[in-house]
């Protein structure tokens, strides 16, 4: 499935973006009706250990997983290109300066 806007990627990385995309939808998705489910007060008020159950064994792992994404997304913007700041100054990213200090040695 070819996306109309195009970033040079190759198929086989935005297949794996969309599917990725859309399991994240249908995993949303499943949320929002357990939400909707577990909101009704006749469900709800059976079971109080539930939320425990939820929290420990269902959103630890969610936001350990959110945490890493964004750790990995940060590090990706740092090796990206330069990158304005407040300033408007450009400052050299990180795969600027290792690509100067490993290739452009200065004696």
């Amino acid at each position: 499935m070819s996306s109309q806007v195009r970033q040079n990627y190759s198929n086989e990385v935005e297949a794996a973006v969309n599917r990725l995309v859309n399991l994240h939808l249908r995993v949303s998705f499943t949320y929002l009706s357990l939400g909707y489910y577990f909101d009704r007060d006749e469900v709800a008020l059976e079971d109080p250990h539930l939320c425990d159950f939820l929290e420990n064994h269902f959103l630890d792992e969610e936001v350990k997983l959110i945490k890493k994404m964004g750790n990995h997304l940060t590090n990706l913007r740092r090796v990206a290109g330069s990158q304005p700041r407040q300033t408007g100054v450009l400052l050299p990213s990180l795969g600027e300066y290792l690509y100067e200090r490993l290739t452009l040695k200065q004696d």
